[in-house]
């Protein structure tokens, strides 16, 4: 797949959709058959790109062709009669995955939960010593 563009994050959901693709295809393979081949997603350069990928489109298709530098995307049509429609332009915005929440404990926690059993059994060691020596003496 070719990647268009410098810019890392769109270079990154080319990468993305391309496995949501190749998922979807496998997915909606009839039992026993090979999956076809994955379909590529197309990148243009601006909607000059998108219009000349509109003229080289099939009568009666449709596709949506992303921006190889801004987080656009085009959708294109193109009627029975050979005819392209309106281009219409869609927006999103790219986000990092939330992180997820973590049941490790790191290292940092294990020194402090090993000091506070340090601390406690040496509270109950000072308490057993008090008390053994005359601790409750008045």
């Amino acid at each position: 797949m070719e990647n268009y563009g410098a810019n890392p994050q769109l270079a990154a959901l080319q990468a993305q959709l391309q496995n949501v693709i190749q998922g979807y295809n496998q997915l909606n393979a009839a039992p026993g058959t090979k999956s076809q081949a994955v379909q590529t997603i197309p990148f243009v350069e601006g909607l000059d790109g998108a219009m000349k990928f509109l003229k080289n489109m099939a009568p009666g298709s449709s596709a949506a062709v992303f921006d190889s530098d801004k987080p656009i995307f085009y959708m294109l049509n193109v009627d029975a009669n050979g005819v392209p429609a309106k281009v219409k332009l869609g927006k999103f915005t790219l986000e990092d995955p939330p992180e997820p929440e973590s049941n490790t404990v790191t290292k940092k926690d294990l020194e402090d939960f090993k000091n506070e059993i340090r601390n406690l059994l040496s509270q109950r060691n000072n308490y057993k010593h008090e008390n053994k020596n005359g601790g409750n003496q008045q």
